[in-house]
């Protein structure tokens, strides 16, 4: 079969599982081998750790190799001088002792990874919604007084107490709070008509992350939300 590995391969998985999609049709449509790719199966690789299994096997074979006796296929007979190598990266994995370029790269995944969770639905148990409403939220990097930040989105809390959305690129379901995220968040209404263009406007902020904005589209709507997200911070 053919295996299709990659974080951004999963992110597109709808194009392969749509037999008759463009990816499927132009795989088949091969000329004189377009019979022999239709008995070869199409494989989607959702792991995350490729990189990390390939070099643990290498690994193992090369040990295997060592124990036994067998000669190494790379010839090290010549002394390799530092002046040859590539030089080492100026930085650890926290960041620090980083240079200018690798520090902003690192700030910026940091502050990446602290807009939400964003875990992939398949990855939590209990997704099916419990309470369900459409909300507006901010986008990233959105302005919340700016109308053209906001995005409409079916939200939902599950049997299990995470706050869910489905992507409208992909179709998938995240989680874009865990239940023990919302346990300990705060949870407040904006009132100050300044700070945000939709009326019925609340904030999300659980602890470690960047505060969350949402929006009801009348007060009783944002009053439930509010309600309801306090109420599983009254079940922990």
């Amino acid at each position: 079969g053919l295996f299709i590995t990659g974080g951004v391969s999963k992110k597109m998985a709808h194009i392969f599982d749509d037999k008759d999609g463009n990816f499927m049709t132009a795989y088949r449509d091969k000329g004189r081998v377009s019979p022999l790719l239709e008995q070869i199966p199409v494989f989607l690789v959702k792991s995350d750790d490729m990189g990390q299994r390939g070099a643990h096997l290498r690994s193992i074979v090369v040990l295997k190799e060592f124990l036994r006796g067998q000669a190494s296929r790379i010839d090290e007979s010549q002394h390799v001088s530092k002046e040859v190598l590539v030089a080492p990266r100026d930085v650890i994995y926290d960041g620090e002792h980083a240079g200018s370029d690798l520090k902003t790269a690192h700030k910026q995944i940091a502050e990446y990874q602290s807009r939400n969770r964003r875990l992939r639905g398949e990855e939590r148990a209990d997704m099916e919604p419990v309470f369900k409403t459409q909300l507006w939220r901010v986008r990233r990097d959105g302005d919340r007084r700016s109308p053209e930040s906001w995005i409409y989105r079916d939200m939902w809390i599950t049997k299990g107490g995470d706050l869910a959305y489905v992507s409208k690129a992909t179709g998938e379901e995240f989680v874009y709070c865990t239940r023990e995220d919302l346990q300990h968040a705060s949870v407040e209404a904006i009132t100050d008509s300044s700070d945000t263009c939709r009326e019925w406007s609340f904030r999300v902020t659980p602890p470690g992350f960047q505060p969350a904005v949402f929006a009801a589209d009348s007060k009783a709507g944002r009053d439930l939300w509010m309600q309801k997200l306090k109420d599983l911070q009254a079940s922990k």
